[in-house]
C-alpha cells in the first residue's frame, strides 16, 4: 500500500507495488480497490447501498 501512494504522490498514478493494478475511476464502472484480507478490484463496490438509498440511481 506504501509504494502504492508513493507513486501517486510522484505520478498521480496510484499503481505499483505488490497490488492489482488500478484503472482510471469511470462513473460507468465505478472500480475501485477493496482493502481487505484479500486486495482486489471490485466493480461498483457501494452499489447495493447506493440503490437501498435511491433506488433510480445506477
Amino acid at each position: 500500500m506504501h509504494a502504492c501512494w508513493i507513486s501517486f504522490i510522484r505520478t498521480g498514478d496510484p499503481n505499483g507495488g505488490s497490488l492489482a493494478n488500478r484503472a482510471r475511476y469511470e462513473r460507468a464502472s465505478r472500480t475501485t480497490m477493496s482493502l481487505d484480507s484479500v486486495t482486489a478490484r471490485v466493480d461498483d463496490l457501494a452499489g447495493h447501498w447506493r440503490r437501498l438509498r435511491r433506488p433510480t440511481a445506477r
